[in-house]
């Protein structure tokens, strides 16, 4: 598992959200393509790699994706912005942790845990619901359980495919309180709201 960032560590990981924020408007039309005007991903403090910080050579041209937390940026995620392979990359070392965890500070008797950060933002956003992102099915650790214990439904959100079915049902079976969604083939959280806007997402999870 990932360890917890140290001071200097987070500082350094606030210097660079902060220094790729200023640009993030490079990606103003993907993001727009993606339900995601630029307000609201200057409140998550989205970020595009236009000059690389020191380390960040390898993450150029990529879409940075801070995990926000009370106690500071805990880590960033790098996504591509076109058809570039891996879509996703981690920093060295960082092993999977949960996305938009100032969910779990609204006071709802539901939350959601989707496949990915920006179908975590697009749940929370426009369904309504607290939503958490995590990496993967390999990315769950049991320890999560406890984060998710006092909910009376926990919704498990995969993408429309293989992987996404093997991540609900990985999840599901380690928690109680728990309620499969499974999407479309092909679709995910993001996709369903560009083509059917909230209310078909809403109904895809069946809210």
């Amino acid at each position: 598992m990932s360890t917890v960032p140290d001071a200097l560590q987070r500082a350094s990981l606030e210097a660079a959200t902060t220094y790729y924020q200023k640009t993030v408007n490079v990606a103003e039309t993907w993001l727009a393509g993606r339900g995601i005007p630029l307000d609201l991903a200057e409140e998550y403090r989205l970020g595009v790699v236009v000059v690389p910080c020191s380390g960040h050579e390898s993450y150029v041209g990529r879409l940075s994706i801070p995990y926000l937390t009370r106690s500071g940026v805990s880590t960033i995620r790098f996504r591509a912005l076109d058809d570039t392979t891996p879509k996703y990359l981690s920093l060295p070392r960082d092993t999977g942790r949960l996305y938009n965890t100032g969910a779990f500070f609204l006071r709802s008797p539901r939350i959601a845990i989707t496949e990915g950060e920006l179908d975590a933002l697009t749940c929370h956003e426009y369904a309504g619901i607290p939503a958490i992102g995590i990496q993967g099915a390999s990315a769950w650790r049991p320890v999560y359980r406890r984060c998710f214990a006092g909910y009376g439904e926990v919704l498990v959100v995969g993408d429309g495919d293989e992987a996404g079915r093997k991540f609900t049902d990985r999840i599901v079976s380690d928690l109680d309180n728990s309620r499969p969604v499974y999407l479309p083939d092909g679709a995910d959280c993001n996709s369903l709201l560009v083509d059917d806007g909230p209310e078909g997402l809403i109904a895809a999870l069946r809210l």
